[in-house]
């Protein structure tokens, strides 16, 4: 009986999280990810963020200017030298960056 009760006091322990006491229930739902100790599970990133306009030297859009269609904040050209190579070529150019 001794063998039993000091195998019961001198094993490990898991060890569970406590939220406090003002946590709402969204924190204090328990983890799909098995407890490992001493080990982290390394983070999945994020995937890139897709740019809101084509990248330059895409095709233009018949009726759309190129500055309408492509960011070129920072370029140096005017607008107007931006939209006649597009409308002459069919392609937007690509920002150019000071």
């Amino acid at each position: 009986m001794r063998r039993v009760l000091a195998t019961l006091f001198t094993a490990p322990l898991p060890v569970t999280a406590v939220a406090p006491a003002n946590a709402t229930s969204s924190s204090t739902a328990p983890s799909s990810a098995p407890a490992t100790a001493g080990k982290t599970t390394p983070h999945k990133p994020a995937p890139p963020a897709k740019p809101a306009k084509p990248a330059g030297g895409a095709p233009a859009k018949a009726g759309v200017k190129c500055t309408d269609q492509i960011d070129y904040a920072g370029d140096p050209r005017p607008n107007v030298e931006i939209n006649s190579e597009g409308e002459s070529t069919g392609t937007c150019p690509a920002p150019q960056r000071s």
